[in-house]
């Protein structure tokens, strides 16, 4: 999971959360106009885990929002193993950052 921005403005988004299953390789991307906790825990709930169910794992990058409470309080109640790759190397969590 990584976020992507801030782009170009265009009708009101400024960023894209991005997501992939790694075992298929399906991915996924979010428009979104800001980078709060409460927007990405919405995307990743409404996003993915309605859709898709819960991940066993997620890899994400040290950003301030997925260190945040309420992220961290999501993946713990649903049971998720949060992964969070080194700061500077990307290369850990590539199939998103492409």
């Amino acid at each position: 999971m990584d976020i992507v921005g801030p782009l170009i403005y265009c009708e009101g988004f400024r960023y894209i959360v991005t997501m992939v299953d790694r075992k298929t390789g399906w991915p996924e991307a979010y428009p979104v106009k800001d980078i709060s906790a409460e927007t990405v825990t919405e995307i990743m709930y409404s996003g993915w885990i309605s859709r898709f169910g819960c991940p066993l794992h997620i890899t994400t990058d040290q950003g301030s929002t997925f260190l945040s409470q309420l992220f961290t309080h999501l993946t713990r109640r649903m049971g998720i193993n949060k992964f969070r790759t080194t700061a500077y190397h990307p290369q850990t969590n590539g199939l998103v950052e492409r």
